[in-house]
């Protein structure tokens, strides 16, 4: 596959070209879809939490552990299929019921759907990046669990990959993480673009480093959700207005 891939630190250059105009694009919600396969799931579960006579705020209650073991086990694969499962125990003792071996098989089969390859790419993906490539250096820039990423992205295969000339994976964005990126492509902040779906991990962190933003607001979870820290970023609802977005802006 003709492209970088830094992962863990490590950089390998297979190939690219450079223009001295740069477009990051996140990858979960920006370009494939994520939240709404983990949003089916959840759904799933609260179902099947209240068939056992559960009455509570299911999916506030497993959105509560969830986050707090980002904070201790990132973006882990295993991270969300044991919070469901942490759940599920936490409702039995409550309710003095018996673990069910039949609820845990099922428990699990809704997390494994999440982890498909490859992932279902957006519509207007595949020609927002044929457009775009031609005038600007694409880069992504995708966070999560590291193996899964790296398997999303090669899944996706070369016609995918070719159009960037830079693929970052890392567990968490933030401010220092771009700033690497910047530093690395050694051109102005302010001919950099960045396209993302979450304000705390591509939006805010891309304005802290003086870079252009876009947001496309495609839902995401609670851990995701931030104020925005300025006012000065656009906001669409679709890579192709993204696009037309930076293709005008860049008119001027």
């Amino acid at each position: 596959m003709k492209y970088f891939l830094v992962c863990m630190g490590i950089e390998q250059k297979v190939g690219g070209k450079m223009k001295n105009k740069v477009i990051i694009f996140d990858g979960d919600d920006t370009l494939w879809k994520t939240q709404e396969l983990y949003n089916s799931a959840k759904q799933h579960f609260n179902e099947l939490m209240k068939s056992q006579g559960f009455d509570e705020n299911i999916i506030e209650l497993l959105d509560k552990i969830d986050m707090q073991r980002v904070e201790i086990l990132k973006f882990s694969q295993s991270r969300f299929l044991e919070s469901m499962l942490i759940t599920y125990a936490m409702l039995c003792g409550k309710y003095r019921k018996n673990w069910s071996t039949k609820i845990e098989s099922k428990i699990r089969d809704y997390a494994q759907v999440i982890f498909q390859f490859p992932p279902v790419l957006y519509e207007d993906a595949m020609e927002t990046l044929d457009i775009l490539y031609k005038n600007f250096t694409l880069v992504l820039f995708t966070n999560g669990d590291i193996e899964i990423q790296r398997r999303k992205v090669e899944s996706l295969g070369e016609k995918f990959a070719r159009y960037f000339t830079k693929i970052y994976i890392t567990e968490m964005k933030n401010k220092a993480e771009y700033r690497k990126i910047v530093d690395n492509f050694g051109v102005p902040p302010q001919n950099i673009w960045v396209i993302g779906n979450s304000v705390k991990s591509d939006i805010n962190p891309a304005i802290q480093v003086g870079l252009n933003a876009i947001l496309i607001p495609r839902g995401t979870w609670k851990y995701e959700e931030d104020n925005l820290i300025s006012t000065e970023i656009f906001v669409v609802y679709s890579l192709t207005e993204a696009k037309n977005l930076i293709l005008e802006k860049e008119r001027k």
